[in-house]
């Protein structure tokens, strides 16, 4: 049987070579706790989990130190469901986004019955398309964020065409034309400066461009007079 005094001595002459998330305070040294149970058990580190190591040692009235003691992550029958508001906090994340659509134009068909877009800038940014109302009085939208705003319209004008596999440019682009072939007006707006927490963001990050478009979508589909066309398969909205 294994006692506090035999871990001691067995550590005692060796050094710890790893650090890992769970460690176990031995003499003032802290010691990965898999490497310190195999160290006194004689154990090979493969044979046994970390939660049974740190059990040991515990028991035998030693500190360990790292992370929090984990609950189940997976209810086995007869449990309860996990709770994650009840696990231990881990940290804080606040984010505000802000930025401005500015209206750069109207689409249009032109003679070859393609969608043709206003000038727009060479540059990273955000876009909306602005169908308007619909037959049941839902204001329209698709918001969408590209590293390259006018190439972007470019591939939405060209997607049936040009034979590319972005199955969002050729939805779109079938939307746009069935929208304006029945008579109807799409207004483009586009926001190319765009504030996180305060700061400007560089929109060549596409992490940036994600942040303020799922910011923009998100709110957009918290309005009930809204319809946002971009797809969200989680909910089942399209």
């Amino acid at each position: 049987m294994v006692t506090a005094d035999d871990v001691r001595a067995v550590l005692r002459e060796r050094s710890p070579v790893r650090s890992t998330r769970y460690r176990v305070l031995v003499s003032g040294t802290e010691w990965p706790v898999k490497d310190a149970w195999s160290a006194v058990s004689g154990l090979s580190r493969a044979s046994f989990d970390s939660q049974s190591a740190r059990r040991a040692l515990r028991d035998l009235g030693f500190e360990i130190v790292g992370g929090s003691e984990p609950k189940a992550l997976i209810a086995s029958p007869g449990q309860s469901k996990l709770d994650a508001d009840a696990l231990p906090m881990a940290g804080d994340v606040g984010v505000s986004v802000n930025f401005t659509w500015r209206f750069a134009g109207t689409v249009e068909l032109d003679a070859t019955g393609r969608p043709a877009f206003p000038k727009l800038p060479s540059v990273p940014g955000l876009y909306r398309f602005d169908f308007g109302i619909d037959q049941v009085g839902m204001r329209v939208l698709y918001v969408g964020e590209s590293g390259h705003v006018r190439k972007r319209a470019s591939q939405y004008r060209n997607a049936v065409r040009d034979g590319g596999r972005n199955r969002t440019s050729r939805r779109i682009h079938r939307l746009l034309v069935a929208h304006l072939e029945a008579g109807g007006a799409i207004e483009y707006s586009i926001a190319t400066t765009v504030t996180i927490n305060g700061a400007d963001a560089d929109l060549r990050r596409k992490t940036a461009r994600l942040l303020a478009e799922s910011a923009a979508v998100h709110l957009a589909q918290l309005d009930p007079r809204v319809h946002v066309l971009n797809i969200d398969a989680e909910v089942g909205e399209v």
